[in-house]
């Protein structure tokens, strides 16, 4: 079953959260610890520091390509099977096209059937953050 959800990503749990991910492990650095930003990442990040920690420790580690996934723990946020991270862009801040979504999309759907994955928490991949200042 498939559900459409708005607000808050942290609100609703399930077995995996997906974030879509720079092939960096880069979630919103020094600032995005103090300040809540508007990226699923960032909101990851304001929450948790640990994931970006991991999450950079796994990229220094291979070679990511496009379309790649890689999981995490998920720390304080209580998604019991972790964070899996979908690389739909190289650099922080770069475009993501509709192959490499499709390729993210295919991985997760992949992993989630070889990990007995039952729900997971997909938010839209590859639409980009804007910054908003009030």
């Amino acid at each position: 079953m498939i559900e459409q959800l708005h607000g808050n990503l942290l609100d609703y749990k399930s077995d995996l959260l997906i974030n879509a991910a720079n092939g960096k492990g880069w979630m919103g650095g020094i600032f995005g610890r103090y300040v809540p930003l508007k990226g699923v990442a960032d909101t990851i990040h304001y929450n948790d520091h640990s994931i970006e920690r991991e999450a950079k420790i796994i990229c220094r580690s291979r070679k990511i390509c496009l379309g790649d996934i890689y999981i995490t723990g998920s720390g304080r946020l209580g998604f019991k099977e972790g964070v899996l991270h979908a690389v739909t862009m190289l650099k922080p801040g770069q475009k993501a096209d509709i192959l490499t979504i499709e390729k993210c999309l295919n991985n997760i759907c992949a992993f989630c059937v070889e990990k007995g994955i039952q729900s997971s928490t997909i938010p839209l991949l590859g639409t980009g953050t804007v910054f908003m200042a009030s």
